[in-house]
């Protein structure tokens, strides 16, 4: 989780980088206006983020299709339980929800987790597998779940009903997150191919609401936020766990068991709330708020389901965009300082917007170096074969 913090950082701040660079560049200020206008997106549905809407009422959203909803906790009166039970109650999902509370478990608290989600999956065997039901669906939750800047919008009751078509439908799936981490290395969301039986179609034969999610290797977690399990996909959780007990935290578990048939809404509607504090690992807490706003979130979503490029792609291309555009800067900013030392008279740029793009490419690059030096070192294993 800190290299994801890290990366979102960077890219974060290469991209407000290149908006500096925009005001400056002909061919810049041109892509920009093709993006704003909509241009690059006419296939994509785009959320502005930051916008302001007025979000659809709560019985606009129909869960009937989810057989039950879970929501684990291990705050019953606290703060963490309120607010994300006012995240829910704006989709409708409030008067379903079921509060399962576990303890933390103080050896291990990446343990206590996956045994609260093993649990959870263990119950909806017992009341909906046993009670004759052929196939379910369950939507499992976390109490530090939040909304994105695209819950708002007017079409997220579409988001939702077509995510849920797609699930009753017979196309083979185990998971869809409600509310994923994207800054992890290896990680790309794709458009689905349309087969014709889902409704919400694109255009060119690809889902509108409905993305599959790939990473390259298990330890680029998503996390469990707010996902829909299959009755397949608990079955092949409950295998695993009892043919090995706890080995790894359940997001690892899922991308090594589920490497294919993992899918998402698109646009996500939740994630991990920036201002719920951390059980696990609270002390990247203050950067999480950085990394988690949800107007960004609904931002690096929109740039990998456009591009289908991977966050390996995306990531290391802004970060050496950033570091040209702050060598550039640095280069005219001392042109200009030479100039105006030497023949002010003969100076007709802007001083003021060059000192600008220069102090915002700096910053970008402070915030690399800074987020390198909170990447941990690999464990001694990887660190071994690395070498």
């Amino acid at each position: 989780e800190v290299r994801s913090t890290m990366r979102a950082v960077i890219a974060l701040l290469a991209f407000g980088a290149a908006c500096a660079s925009a005001v400056r560049h002909p061919a810049l200020r041109s892509l920009t206006r093709r993006c704003s206008s909509g241009q690059l997106l006419r296939r994509v549905p785009v959320f502005r983020p930051g916008a302001r809407m007025e979000a659809p009422p709560a019985a606009a959203y129909d869960w009937t299709a989810v057989d039950k909803v879970v929501m684990i906790t291990c705050d019953v009166q606290g703060p963490r339980l309120k607010a994300s039970r006012e995240a829910l109650k704006s989709f409708n999902l409030d008067g379903v929800l079921e509060v399962r509370q576990f303890e933390p478990d103080p050896e291990d608290k990446i343990r206590g987790c996956y045994m609260s989600h093993v649990t959870v999956l263990e119950e909806a065997e017992q009341t909906l597998g046993q009670g004759g039901k052929e196939d379910y669906i369950v939507l499992v939750v976390e109490d530090n779940i939040g909304v994105t800047g695209a819950a708002s919008s007017p079409e997220m009751p579409d988001v939702i009903k077509d995510v849920l078509s797609y699930a009753k439908s017979d196309r083979p799936w185990d998971v869809i997150h409600l509310g994923y981490i994207m800054y992890v290395p290896g990680l790309s969301v794709l458009r689905v191919p349309d087969d014709g039986t889902q409704d919400g179609s694109v255009g060119g034969g690809l889902l509108r609401h409905v993305v599959q999610v790939r990473v390259t290797n298990a330890q680029s977690a998503l996390g469990n936020t707010a996902y829909l399990i299959s009755k397949r996909g608990v079955d092949a959780v409950l295998r695993e766990h009892r043919k090995n007990g706890f080995r790894v935290p359940i997001p690892d578990l899922m991308a090594e068991i589920f490497p294919e048939s993992r899918f998402a809404a698109y646009p996500m509607p939740f994630h991990r709330s920036p201002k719920i504090r951390s059980i696990v690992n609270p002390q990247f807490d203050d950067l999480r708020q950085i990394m988690f706003r949800p107007s960004w979130i609904t931002f690096w979503e929109q740039i990998l389901v456009t591009t289908g490029l991977s966050t390996s792609v995306v990531f290391p291309s802004l970060i050496a965009f950033v570091v040209v555009l702050f060598l550039v800067s640095s280069a005219q900013a001392a042109t200009a300082a030479w100039q105006l030392a030497t023949s002010p008279q003969d100076f007709d740029g802007n001083v003021a917007l060059i000192v600008l793009e220069t102090l915002v490419s700096a910053f970008s690059l402070a915030f690399i170096l800074y987020g390198a030096s909170l990447a941990p070192k690999p464990p001694p294993e990887q660190a071994k074969q690395e070498g």
